[in-house]
């Protein structure tokens, strides 16, 4: 509710705004409850090991949909700066919704291996979390990390780098000139550079 009446988020595509908020939501309802329960005990208080499979496999699936969403959030605004003109084609709501659709089929599908055997979940007591055990999983967290992690985290960096040079700087003012109603937009921008760091 919040991103749909906040006026700073009016210039940005809701679309992901909505993907991250239920995702973080998500993690609030589902991952948090139990970690704080566990923090007070220090363990491992269920009886059943593969509840900590299933939380670790929701909890991955929550952060690499958070990932996906910060990444499509910065293409956006990427193409509404780089190419303002074929910005409601290229970026539409019903691309931008099928964008996030594929990328939450992506981060369920992926995380998948990890739940089905049963045994690759540990409870990592410094954060009172379930996580994938990395000595288990080393094929499935390399893969992890060049298929899901390493093609985001670049596309990311190549986008909020753009807000830094001076081809950005002249893009500001050709929108303060054309795009009157608009200008506001790539200012807005940084925000999503800050959320991402």
């Amino acid at each position: 509710m919040v991103a749909s009446w906040t006026e700073a988020f009016s210039n940005f595509n809701k679309t992901f705004i909505y993907s991250l908020t239920l995702a973080d939501l998500l993690i609030g309802l589902f991952i948090t409850p139990y970690s704080i329960f566990l923090s007070v005990y220090k363990r491992w208080v269920y009886t059943s090991d593969m509840f900590c499979s299933v939380e670790a496999y929701v909890f991955t699936t929550l952060m690499t949909a958070k990932l996906y969403s910060l990444t499509w959030l910065n293409v956006d605004h990427y193409v509404a700066v780089r190419k303002p003109e074929r910005y409601n084609v290229m970026m539409s709501p019903t691309r931008s919704l099928c964008w996030i659709v594929f990328s939450w089929i992506v981060a369920v599908s992926f995380c998948c291996p990890p739940l089905f055997s049963f045994q690759s979940a540990v409870f990592n007591k410094a954060t009172s979390i379930c996580m994938i055990d990395t000595k288990q999983q080393v094929a499935y967290m390399l893969t992890a990390g060049v298929l899901v992690s390493i093609p985001s985290l670049f596309a990311m960096a190549i986008t909020s780098a753009y807000l830094f040079t001076k081809s950005f700087k002249k893009r500001i003012q050709f929108y303060e000139k054309v795009y009157v109603e608009l200008s506001s937009r790539p200012r807005n921008y940084y925000i999503t550079c800050i959320m991402c760091l």
